[in-house]
């Protein structure tokens, strides 16, 4: 099985820079204007990509707890499996969903910024 990174996320600070980017000005956003929408956006992303992380971590956690059970039988093996593989099938369904809302925010930034070709993909990345 493939070790999962326990390094935080980068995808909120990037969006964040992309918005401020996209943005501009040193004055907060007007509460009803699409900046402050963007940036209640990312704050939401920045909530969700940290509990990817942490469930990256859980799983990473268990897989090393069943390389140290060298006693367990193949019952609590075929078990443990079980309930990493089911884990790690919940992470990327979370990344998968991740993906096209930053997507969506990407594409929302360049539109406020009147970018008339902006650089989304139509789909999401695969990392």
């Amino acid at each position: 099985m493939r070790r999962l990174s326990s390094r935080p996320s980068a995808v909120a600070p990037l969006a964040l820079l992309l918005a401020a980017c996209a943005v501009g000005g040193d004055d907060p956003a007007p509460p009803d204007s699409p900046a402050a929408a963007r940036a209640a956006a990312l704050a939401a992303l920045a909530v969700e990509a940290e509990a990817l992380a942490a469930k990256a971590n859980q799983i990473t956690a268990m897989a090393d707890a069943a390389r140290a059970e060298a006693d367990a039988s193949p019952e609590q093996r075929a078990a443990r499996i079980a309930q990493v593989q089911a884990l790690a099938a919940e992470l990327v369904a979370q990344d998968a969903a991740l993906q096209v809302k930053i997507a969506e925010i990407e594409a929302g930034l360049h539109a406020d910024a009147g970018d008339p070709a902006p650089p989304v993909p139509p789909t999401p990345r695969k990392r």
